[in-house]
């Protein structure tokens, strides 16, 4: 995920909370100036920008959230969720083994959350194999959604969709593939920006708002904690519809994308790599000079993040995180840990502890 300061917001995100707002009747000047909004949206001589930053969308976003009482981003009005949902909905699921199971625990809780409301869909929400290699998720269908199937909602579902994708690449630590996207109504005539979510075949004309993708994400374990939610909760929404403003090809990130968050298996080669990226060694090593790096520091600089990442977690012993990181024996991860950081695991651990301390005594 990319941090709160590097990242921007489409502005019909805003527009289209906004209207949601405006339609109930609430005052929307009020709200823009409680949210600092340096615009007016709804003003039809404004020459609007395609993005704001992140940080204007999460203040506009929270002070609509309080006067709706709806943490549904202002996606789906026909549908509200009582404040709370997403918190509840990732608290029930981030101590699931693998994606797997909390995908099925997610769409569990959250079917019942609506049935509460009395918004009973009349197809739940679902996560299916088509074939051995192949999964499916599914967004659930309302009646009257269904029957008032506007521009606007198609684009709703469709960012619902992306979102969920986003989600549960950060509880695996690993962005998501999608093989294909399926989604209800007829081809947009701004095809580029469903393109643009999902960077995948799309298909329009479906009975249901879907995605396929590999079944091996399903496997996939849970890396995420209590911890990590919390951090991950206070930059909500913006952590799962923002867009970064760096370039994506930038090739750190390719190749870290390629990686992802399993460990336990050795690193591609070089050669390995470069075929992955659908370039040459040479291309890629003159890449990765520009960046200040060889392939053998971004091995090591990525093992090292990783080890950090699993230290910040105090349930899992240090023996655990050596084999999480794929070493047969402790004292080999030990020695390279000292070679990254100058200290050992468990010195590293305990200077965490003692910076976690530092910060809530000054709290």
């Amino acid at each position: 995920m990319s941090s709160i300061s590097s990242a921007i917001i489409p502005t019909k995100f805003a527009c289209s909370m906004i209207k949601v707002a405006e339609a109930q009747g609430h005052d929307i000047g009020s709200i823009l100036k409680a949210a600092e909004m340096p615009f007016d949206p709804r003003s039809p001589d404004q020459d609007l920008p395609e993005y704001i930053s992140a940080d204007l969308y999460n203040r506009l976003y929270q002070r609509i959230m309080w006067t709706l009482q709806d943490e549904s981003f202002g996606m789906l009005p026909q549908i509200k969720s009582p404040l709370g949902s997403f918190r509840m909905t990732c608290l029930m699921i981030i101590h699931c083994d693998s994606l797997g199971d909390a995908m099925v625990r997610g769409n569990e809780f959250s079917d019942f959350q609506q049935a509460l409301i009395g918004h009973t869909p009349t197809k739940k929400r679902r996560l299916y194999t088509e074939t051995p290699d192949v999964a499916v998720f599914e967004l659930p269908s309302y009646r009257m959604v269904n029957d008032e199937l506007t521009s606007d909602g198609i684009l709703a579902s469709a960012h619902i969709l992306s979102a969920w994708r986003r989600f549960c690449g950060w509880l695996i630590g690993n962005a998501i593939t999608l093989q294909e996207v399926n989604l209800p109504g007829e081809t947009p005539e701004n095809l580029s920006r469903y393109q643009k979510l999902f960077n995948s075949p799309i298909s329009f004309g479906s009975d249901y708002a879907q995605f396929k993708f590999s079944s091996h994400y399903l496997k996939a374990r849970i890396v995420q904690n209590e911890d990590s939610l919390k951090t991950f909760l206070r930059n909500a929404p913006y952590a799962l519809l923002a867009e970064e403003v760096s370039s994506t090809n930038n090739i750190i990130t390719r190749m870290r994308k390629h990686i992802g968050s399993e460990f336990t298996k050795d690193f591609p080669s070089v050669e390995e790599m470069a075929g992955l990226l659908n370039m040459s060694v040479s291309t890629l090593r003159r890449r990765l000079n520009k960046e200040d790096t060889t392939y053998q520091k971004f091995k090591d600089t990525t093992r090292r993040d990783a080890a950090i990442h699993y230290l910040k977690q105090p349930e899992l012993k240090i023996n655990a995180i050596s084999a999480l990181m794929g070493y047969d024996e402790p004292s080999v991860f030990h020695r390279s840990f000292k070679k990254w950081t100058s200290m050992t695991p468990g010195e590293y651990r305990i200077k965490l502890n003692q910076q976690d301390d530092a910060e809530e005594a000054s709290a």
